[in-house]
């Protein structure tokens, strides 16, 4: 994840930006100097968030388990695979899980006569959230002095008719999305 500017930084960078547009600074240095000292006195007045600490809480821990059997003879050849995929998200209410089973053989019927049955199948569960594509570009793109909540825990409204969505990301308010997806492919030959 890319790095966040200071509070401070944030405001000295948002003046220069000003002053280089032709306007005049928003912040005086004494109210820059002194921020964080307000913000530990009145921090419903003096917010400081780091919306990426914030909203991208997961560890994003995966681990893959497979078993392979395998078994041949002069008539028959056998490979079969199973396969567990778990993938923790980054962002809450969100994961993906996988499993995978394979099966090859090769028959020998006679000795010009071949049978070859494939069969795989595949079964994946994504849970997500239902706003989880703004979630990055909302935690990239969000002034660190916007409240997100009061003091007391509760939501804060945000400024200029901005819906606050962190109820919806934080406690999965908007609800999620659970897809299921079922693959299953086979194949089978005969050959003379």
């Amino acid at each position: 994840m890319p790095e966040n500017v200071s509070v401070e930084e944030y405001m000295m960078l948002y003046n220069e930006s000003n002053v280089n547009d032709g306007g005049a600074p928003i912040y005086s240095q004494s109210y820059i100097d002194n921020y964080r000292m307000n913000h530990w006195l009145d921090p419903d007045n003096y917010p400081m968030i780091d919306w990426q600490k914030r909203l991208i809480t997961g560890d994003g821990f995966t681990h893959n388990h497979s078993l392979t059997m395998t078994t041949s003879s002069d008539k028959v050849k056998v490979m079969t695979s199973f396969s567990y995929l778990d993938q923790n998200a980054i962002i809450k209410y969100t994961d993906f899980q996988r499993f995978n089973f394979r099966n090859n053989m090769d028959v020998k019927l006679h000795e010009k006569l071949n049978f070859r049955l494939d069969i795989s199948a595949s079964y994946g569960l994504k849970n997500s959230l239902s706003s989880q594509g703004g979630v990055f570009n909302f935690a990239n793109a969000r002034d660190p002095l916007m409240l997100a909540e009061w003091s007391d825990g509760s939501y804060a409204p945000f400024s200029g008719g901005t819906v606050n969505i962190l109820p919806v990301i934080e406690q999965g308010a908007g609800g999620s999305v659970k897809k299921r997806n079922l693959k299953l492919n086979a194949a089978a030959s005969l050959t003379y």
